[in-house]
């Protein structure tokens, strides 16, 4: 009986990431608060340190499932690169949090309180530049997809189920 390789799985972490940073990406931008911040960088978090290393197992499952084939692989960097892409997302989350806590601190005083609104627009700037790296790490992401597809695609081609 011959060996059932699927790319569900693949699939699965690939679409729970993509929804979990487009979340992110609209709680942040919409609502530019501490707690929907806090909970766009949990939402990074997951992405980075859980479904990443999901699917990457998840890859590496399907590979060996499908065998080795000269001509057909997955190509690793652009998983890496999408790794990297999530971890800056979280750079610019966290610093627009940091930011927020100060401006608040800033509008506290009557002396301090044009800094607050410096700060204010400051942490919607990193915001800005978070969402562009997560929309980057979605693409990214469907990168990865498509990869995966082409190496089930070359498999099938030469035989392999």
């Amino acid at each position: 009986m011959p060996k059932k390789c699927s790319l569900t799985a693949v699939i699965l972490w690939i679409v729970g990431a993509i929804a979990a940073l487009g979340l992110a990406m609209a709680l942040a931008y919409f609502l530019l608060h501490i707690p929907a911040l806090i909970v766009a960088i949990a939402l990074v978090t997951t992405v980075a340190f859980v479904m990443l290393p999901q699917l990457r197992s998840a890859l590496n499952a399907y590979a060996t499932c499908r065998g080795s084939i000269s001509d057909c692989s997955i190509n690793p960097a652009i998983n890496i690169l999408g790794q990297i892409g999530v971890i800056g997302a979280l750079v610019f989350y966290t610093l627009a949090l940091g930011f927020e806590f100060a401006a608040i601190a800033a509008f506290l005083t009557v002396v301090l309180g044009w800094l607050g609104g410096i700060l204010k627009l400051t942490a919607a700037g990193m915001v800005a530049a978070g969402n562009v790296t997560s929309g980057i790490a979605i693409l990214l992401l469907l990168g990865v997809l498509t990869d995966a597809i082409v190496f089930k695609n070359c498999c099938d081609s030469h035989g392999r189920a």
